[in-house]
């Protein structure tokens, strides 16, 4: 088996300097679903997924106190260096790398992978389409860091007071146990 896990984290702070309260923690480098069997694999079948992206404060979201027995496993999504940017029709979006963007110009469609942060969104549909292209709800106070997948989940908005996943139209949620595409009434 290719070993998904990188070096674990061994402490991380939030937003406003407090300690993240994790057994161990990773950053995630390749799919959901293989880095969670090698977390299993490692850790067993009791774990708590914490996902970590801009590591925004949130209420204490991140000091939750561990929950008595498993192992809490914090997933670190980095923002890629280089998101690997394409034009074309949107195809199947379970098969969506966490550092991919796919641009449908003819369907003013834009698909992002979860760590791709807003930034590297609008800046992606800038030079493909014009800097008159945006993605509504995009909050400018964690813009440089605040990843599309964490600002969906979170309901984070922009000026505008238009929430980001009201522009969304599907979305690839992991569960834990399976990967399922969401749209309409169920998203």
């Amino acid at each position: 088996m290719v070993t998904m896990l990188g070096k674990a984290i061994a402490a991380a702070t939030d937003g406003e300097n407090n300690p993240i309260e994790f057994d161990v923690a990773y950053p995630l480098r390749a799919g959901i679903g293989e880095t969670l069997q090698q977390i299993r694999s490692v850790h067993g079948d009791e774990i708590y997924l914490l996902p970590m992206s801009g590591k925004s404060c949130g209420g204490g979201i991140m000091q939750t106190p561990h929950p008595g027995s498993g192992c809490v496993v914090a997933l670190q999504f980095e923002p890629p260096a280089q998101p690997r940017i394409s034009q074309g029709e949107i195809a199947d979006l379970s098969q969506l790398a966490l550092d991919q963007i796919i641009i449908d110009a003819d369907n003013y469609e834009v698909c992002a992978g979860a760590s791709i942060t807003l930034d590297q969104l609008q800046c992606a549909l800038a030079e493909a389409l014009g800097s008159e292209y945006k993605v509504l709800g995009a909050d400018l106070t964690s813009y440089a860091y605040a990843a599309v997948g964490a600002t969906f989940m979170t309901g984070g908005m922009g000026p505008q007071r238009r929430y980001f996943s009201d522009s969304v139209i599907e979305v690839s949620l992991f569960d834990g146990e399976i990967e399922q595409c969401l749209r309409g009434e169920a998203m």
